[in-house]
């Protein structure tokens, strides 16, 4: 089973350069950490970029673990409060991924060209 947690950011008008360096100094902690994290640019037609901060859990005992990590560790902390304070980002959205029974391959080709792969939003608990 595979599990993502993806953060969805983009920056304030201004402040393009601090905030590249802080998602860069984000993932480059988390990694240092032990939280496989990855980040993606993507552009979907709006007037600004989205950036998607994301990481890969095999279980929900690693991720339990890193949320933990994150919460307690002190070099976590000061990141998460540098971030904040410098009001060079926007957050556009925050999700969690399970993967699909059926699909524990992963992405594969098909075809020549095309990545398919599929997932499902984790339902809320009542």
């Amino acid at each position: 089973m595979a599990i993502l947690r993806v953060q969805t950011t983009t920056a304030r008008e201004g402040k393009t350069e601090e905030f590249n360096s802080m998602v860069r100094e984000g993932a480059e902690l988390m990694n240092s950490k032990g939280i496989n994290t990855v980040v993606r640019v993507s552009h979907s037609g709006t007037e600004n970029i989205e950036v998607y901060s994301i990481n890969f859990f095999e279980n929900w005992t690693q991720y339990g673990e890193a949320m933990n990590l994150i919460m307690t560790d002190s070099d976590m902390q000061a990141y998460y409060f540098k971030v904040i304070t410098s009001w060079s980002g926007i957050s556009l959205d925050n999700s969690e991924l399970v993967e699909v029974p059926g699909f524990e391959k992963g992405a594969e080709t098909q075809g020549a060209v095309s990545i398919s792969t599929a997932w499902q939003p984790i339902q809320k608990k009542r």
